[in-house]
């Protein structure tokens, strides 16, 4: 494995790891949201609620839309950090392809290459050295539309 691959490697593993912590904080406001709405709900059942204890639960909903406004920017942290090494991830990737591309015309010349020398030496079969050298035709014809 190569270096990059390697970099492409933990980056993967990272974009994993980030993943999977923001999914611990997306069932955390889950958890947040279903707790606001039972207090909600024992607002709109219990009509005739003591002043006190109206507040007290108007209080804690005002907490729990805090804690889940916390959550939801968290969250968002976690997205940029995850769309950030994503692209990182994808521009490596991308420069590999390129890489891997701009490659191919210099090995196609080496093979070329090859394949003329094969086809020079008098010491091989005659149908073998023509077999190299219509293959070496064929191989410039490439190299020259790339």
């Amino acid at each position: 494995m190569t270096f990059i691959q390697q970099n492409v490697h933990d980056l993967d593993i990272a974009i994993s790891s980030l993943e999977q912590q923001r999914a611990a904080v997306v069932i955390k406001k889950k958890e947040l949201e279903i707790a606001g709405a039972t207090l909600k709900n024992q607002i709109r059942q219990n009509k005739k609620l003591p002043p006190l204890e109206y507040k007290a639960i108007c209080k804690k909903q005002d907490q729990c839309r805090r804690d889940i406004l916390a959550t939801e920017i968290e969250m968002n942290k976690f997205q940029d950090q995850i769309s950030k090494k994503i692209s990182l991830r994808e521009a490596i990737r991308h420069e590999l392809r390129v890489e891997a591309y701009t490659d191919v015309p210099s090995k196609l010349t080496a093979i070329r290459d090859y394949y003329i020398n094969f086809a020079a030496d008098r010491t091989r079969v005659a149908s073998m050295r023509a077999m190299a050298a219509e293959f070496a035709e064929k191989l410039e014809v490439i190299i020259k539309t790339i």
